[in-house]
Order: C-alpha cells, then sequence, then structure tokens
C-alpha cells in the first residue's frame, strides 16, 4: 500500500516538500555539500647515485596523503520498511491510499488484515542528523633503476617499483535498518514526524567503515643498440620486458556488505592478476629530413588472455621550419579489478523512462517519447532502487587511432602545431545504465542475462542490476592546436606562454548521431598556461576552459536550453632560494568558480563527470634540490 499523512509535510524541517503525487519528498541538495573540505600533502624525494663513469643508479619515493569530508542528507531506508497494522501511529483517519490493486480508501474499508497487504514505509530519517562522511587517502611510491652502457654501443637499464595505495572511510549519524524496523514494531518511532521521537531515533544510528589496499609490484629491463647505418644516421632498437603484479582488497563494515545500513552505497571487492609484457621500438632516419619509427608490445594478463598493440609514426620536415606527422596504432585497455570483483551494491539510480515510477511520483508519461515529464513538459527524472554487480566476464577494450598533422617555426619566439586525431574503440567498457536497459528491454533489444528487473504488485521497480559490460563502438575525431609564445622583456625577465585548443568534431556510439554538444560533451576545451620570470621569482597563470552545451536532449536528438561556458583561473608564485630550495603558494580556481546549476545530473546539483565544486583551493609547496 502506498500513501501519505493529510496535510503533506508535518515536520518544520524546510528540505521536506510535498511531490506532485501528494508524497512527502525531501530536497536533499538543501543540505548536501557531496566534497565540503579537502586537503592534500605531499612529499617527493628523488636522488643519482654515480656507481661508475658509465652505471648510475636514480631512487625515488613519495608520499602523498589526502583528506576529505562531505556532508549528505539525513539518511533514508534504501528498502521499504513494514509497518505492523497494531502500529499506535498508524490511524484509519491518517492515511489516504494513492493507488495500488485494493480499492478504496483506508478510512472507507479500515485497516485490512495481513493477509491482504502490508502497510510499506519509504521514509527519510531527518531526526539522525547530516550523514558525515570522512576519507582519508595514502600514496607510497618508491622505484630504483639502474642505468649504464655496455660494450659502448649498448645502453641498458633496469629497475624496480613498489606502489601502495590505502584508502580509509568513516561515516557517521548512518541507518541502521533492523534497529528501525524495531521502532516501527514496538511503536517507540512516530514515522508521521522523524523529529517528534527523538530518543528512539537514537537508537537507530550507525556507524560505516571502508579500508581500501591497491599494491602493485613492478619489474623492468630493456637495452638500446644500433641496427645500421642510414643517410639520416643510425637507426636504433629497443627492446624490453616488464612484470607487474596487482593486489586489490576493499573491505566493507559487516552491517554494510549484509545491506542491513541504510543511506549506504558500495560493497566488498577484492582480486588479484599478474602481467607480463614484451615490447620492441625501432626507428629509422631514412633521410636527413625523414624519419620512420615502428613499435610493437604483447601483454598477457593472467586473468583474461592476451593483447598485442603495434604502432607505426612517420616525421617528415620538407623545410626547416615545417615539420609533417602521422601515426597509426591499436590499444587495449583492460577491466580493472574492482569492475570484476565487486559484491552486489546499492544504488538509488535516476530514471527518466519508465511509467510506472513517473505515474507514481505524480508526473506525467508521454507515450510519444517513452519518458516522465513534469506538467510544463520537461524531462523529469526519478530516483529508483538498484543494485550494481560485478562483471567477471569483462573483456578488454580495444582501440584504432591515427593523426595526421603539422608544426611550424613562425619565429624563434612562435611556433604552432596542428593535428587531426580520430580514434575508434570496440568493445568499449561502460556502464549498462537502468535507463539503458529500460530502453532496450522496451524496444527488444538485447539485454545481458545477469541484469535483471524485479517489479512489486502497482509495476514500480522493486531493483533493477546492473553493472559493466563491454558493449558497442565509440567513434571519436577532432582537432588539436598548440601555440608556443617566448618574448625577452631585458631587465624586466622572459615571459613564455602555450595555449592549447582542442576541438572535438564527432563523437558517435554504434554509429548513431553525434552527441557532440549534448549535457556533459562540449566540443571545445582550451588550456592556456603564462610564466613570467624575474631574478629569483616566477609568477604563473593558468587558464581552463569548458565549451557550452546543451542543457537537454528531447526526443529525436533535439538539443534545448544552454549551459555556458566555463573557465577557471589558477595562480602560482614561486621564489628561487639561494640554496636550491624553492617556496611556491598557489591557488586552484582562484576566484572559487562554481559549476552552472544548469548542468545539474545524476541527483546532483551540477555535472560531476565534467566539473568539480572544490572551489578556490589554495595550496604551499616547499622543494629542496640537493
Amino acid at each position: 500500500m502506498y500513501a501519505a499523512v493529510p496535510g503533506g509535510c508535518p515536520n518544520s524541517d524546510p528540505a521536506f516538500q510535498l511531490t506532485p503525487a501528494g508524497l512527502c519528498g525531501y530536497d536533499f541538495n538543501l543540505v548536501a555539500a557531496d566534497e565540503a573540505e579537502t586537503a592534500n600533502q605531499g612529499l617527493f624525494a628523488k636522488g643519482t647515485f654515480q656507481i661508475t663513469d658509465t652505471w648510475d643508479f636514480t631512487g625515488n619515493a613519495s608520499i602523498n596523503r589526502a583528506k576529505s569530508f562531505g556532508r549528505y542528507a539525513p539518511a533514508l531506508n534504501d528498502f521499504a520498511l513494514i509497518i505492523p497494522n497494531d502500529n499506535p501511529f498508524l490511524q484509519n483517519e491518517d492515511i489516504v491510499q494513492l493507488g495500488g490493486p485494493f480499492g478504496g480508501t483506508a478510512g472507507e474499508v479500515g485497516i485490512p488484515d495481513e493477509e491482504l497487504y502490508q502497510v510499506l514505509l519509504y521514509h527519510r530519517f531527518a531526526s539522525l542528523g547530516n550523514r558525515d562522511n570522512f576519507t582519508d587517502a595514502n600514496v607510497y611510491d618508491i622505484s630504483g633503476i639502474f642505468s649504464g652502457n655496455v660494450f659502448g654501443q649498448v645502453d641498458a637499464s633496469a629497475g624496480a617499483r613498489y606502489n601502495e595505495y590505502k584508502y580509509f572511510e568513516n561515516g557517521r549519524f548512518y541507518l541502521l535498518r533492523p534497529a528501525a524496523q524495531t521502532g516501527l514494531d514496538n511503536g517507540t518511532y512516530d514515522f508521521r514526524d522523524p523529529n517528534a521521537t527523538p530518543d528512539a531515533a537514537a537508537n537507530f544510528k550507525a556507524t560505516t567503515s571502508r579500508e581500501s589496499t591497491w599494491i602493485t609490484r613492478e619489474a623492468f629491463a630493456d637495452v638500446q643498440f644500433p641496427l645500421l647505418d642510414l643517410n639520416g644516421g643510425q637507426a636504433k632498437m629497443l627492446v624490453g620486458w616488464e612484470y607487474r603484479e596487482e593486489d586489490y582488497e576493499d573491505l566493507y563494515d559487516a552491517a554494510s556488505e549484509a545491506g542491513q545500513i541504510g543511506g549506504s552505497s558500495g560493497n566488498s571487492a577484492g582480486l588479484d592478476r599478474r602481467v607480463r609484457a614484451y615490447f620492441a621500438e625501432a626507428f629509422f632516419p631514412v633521410l636527413d629530413n625523414l624519419e620512420l619509427s615502428a613499435a610493437v608490445r604483447r601483454d598477457n594478463y593472467s586473468d583474461f588472455g592476451d593483447a598485442t598493440s603495434p604502432k607505426v609514426s612517420v616525421r617528415y620536415q620538407p623545410i626547416s621550419p615545417l615539420t609533417l606527422r602521422a601515426s597509426w596504432g591499436e590499444g587495449f585497455r583492460a577491466p580493472t579489478l574492482d569492475f570484476l570483483s565487486q559484491k552486489p551494491a546499492f544504488s538509488a539510480e535516476p530514471v527518466t523512462n519508465d511509467q510506472a515510477e513517473c505515474e507514481f511520483e505524480g508526473f506525467i508519461w508521454d507515450e510519444s517519447t517513452a519518458t516522465c515529464r513534469d506538467e510544463n513538459g520537461n524531462v523529469q527524472a526519478v530516483q529508483i532502487n538498484a543494485t550494481r554487480i560485478a562483471n567477471p566476464d569483462l573483456g578488454a577494450e580495444d582501440s584504432e587511432q591515427y593523426s595526421i598533422g603539422f608544426a611550424y617555426d613562425v619565429t624563434s619566439w612562435f611556433d604552432f602545431s596542428l593535428d587531426y586525431y580520430n580514434i575508434a574503440l570496440s568493445d568499449r567498457i561502460d556502464v549498462f545504465t537502468p535507463e539503458e536497459i529500460l530502453d532496450a528491454i522496451r524496444v527488444g533489444d538485447p539485454v545481458p542475462e545477469a541484469f535483471t528487473i524485479t517489479r512489486g504488485p502497482t509495476g514500480r521497480i522493486q531493483d533493477l542490476r546492473f553493472g559493466f559490460t563491454n558493449s558497442g563502438e565509440l567513434d571519436t575525431s577532432g582537432l588539436d592546436f598548440e601555440a608556443n609564445f617566448r618574448f625577452g622583456l631585458g631587465e624586466f625577465g622572459n615571459v613564455t606562454s602555450m595555449l592549447r585548443y582542442v576541438y572535438i568534431l564527432e563523437y558517435k556510439i554504434d554509429n548513431g548521431r553525434d552527441q557532440i554538444g549534448d549535457p556533459g560533451a562540449p566540443d571545445t576545451r582550451i588550456q592556456g598556461a603564462t610564466e613570467w620570470k624575474i631574478s629569483d621569482f616566477s609568477v604563473v597563470w593558468n587558464f581552463q576552459v569548458i565549451g557550452d552545451q546543451a542543457q537537454t536532449v528531447n526526443a529525436g536528438g533535439v538539443r534545448s536550453g544552454h549551459i555556458p561556458t566555463y573557465v577557471t583561473h589558477d595562480f602560482q608564485v614561486s621564489y628561487f632560494a639561494p640554496w636550491n630550495g624553492q617556496i611556491t603558494v598557489g591557488a586552484i580556481n582562484a576566484f572559487g568558480k562554481e559549476p552552472d546549476a544548469r548542468s545539474a545530473a545524476d541527483g546532483r546539483d551540477y555535472n560531476f563527470s565534467l566539473y568539480d565544486q572544490y572551489g578556490a583551493q589554495p595550496y604551499i609547496r616547499y622543494t629542496q634540490r640537493f
């Protein structure tokens, strides 16, 4: 039975608001802060030891720590709780039935017996307070490389690396669902007003924890030797070998693993793999102004098999200031261990294309476009309960790419380059989202067998299982322009400046319509970097531009609305001390530019995959060279 309390939202909390269907909803954006605070610390050391005249050892070590605090709206029970028929707060006159197979209202027919139906509660436990998450991520990295020369002509190197990523997360004020059910069973919690029975609600609080470790151990070696003499110089070849071990473990607390925590998501995972790779690269200076190179790499993964990646390139300089270049290659991307091993995890997912969910929330179902809309005709998303699952059969993503372009040295103080690139991904690793699954089922397209939908008596989705899969082909192409400027200012120092402009020409999935200009897919990216050096000081100004895009895409791919261009500025000042030390102070996004609210997506108040909402991020750094 789906019901609402007469009078809408009796609680004084302004975040509680009536939905079009008369349900008491909660505007979590009023209190959520996502990542309200971040802090980063790092220490890096590098040293080189000369062993002999021809051999040396280089060591690198670094420690980085990132801490963050996030605040989210009060916890909710992601899956329905049951209100017993004898609950003292469940009164006939207080319940209005909103639909379902039973007919009439509770006031007319009385409380039916348990064989007919159960009263289900979907509830925001506001009295628990906002959920607070604290994270602490640490990265430790150490490597050593021996390099030198053998027989006067062969350059060789060998080394090893150890990298450990350690992540801790603690959450406060989450919901312990069994305790909340007990509060409903014994009638001590007033579900009509979350703040009316604070003593009972205090027993529902839960603390969550997560500990994740990702360890990588590597060993590698290569040798480079001459092949033959050509008109443009000496041809050379490099051959090498790599070995890598990856051990991954991501552990959640027992209550979260068992699905007993409300308002939480994620679940434990863990897997390991071993990777061996062999590679070779050859360089041929055919003429003084013509160079060819070819490379091939063979990877063997313990969990999904082998892959070969070839590449060829050519560089031609018909006149001194002009260089023509082109390349072609193939590649692959292996699925990461978390994609392959994560246990089923709850996830609240937005959908716009399910009729039962749309109408339950009081919105209008547009049959012609199979979309949910509000009274003004705007596409409306509603949240469903879903479960993200791993795909142990996930395979590698293959790619083929080529590029062609030129570089031109106009003067001693100005040069520029322009390249065209084309990339095709096949068997791409991508999330088969709940919306995509619903669309595929509606039109009769195949859906992986593990991705199932469970619906209740009224047709509402109780659970939709989704996850990563190898799906289709992505084709994209674009232009990459870069210009460099160098100016001498005499006694006022020197200025160098770089401008990079990337214009995306095409972005198509499975040869469908071009998605450039859609929400989250701007056609323009610009980066600029300018540095002024004078005496012992350096002043840097960087800027980044993300182009504009449409706000929504309607039926037939028609775009509407506008999300404006997004520009941020970074500043940095450095002092180079006489003792080989460097003191740097700066700020990322110095003016605190925020993403436009019209980019809101996936339940957040901005497009999380395109922008960040950290605001201004000041920092200080010290570097010492010996």
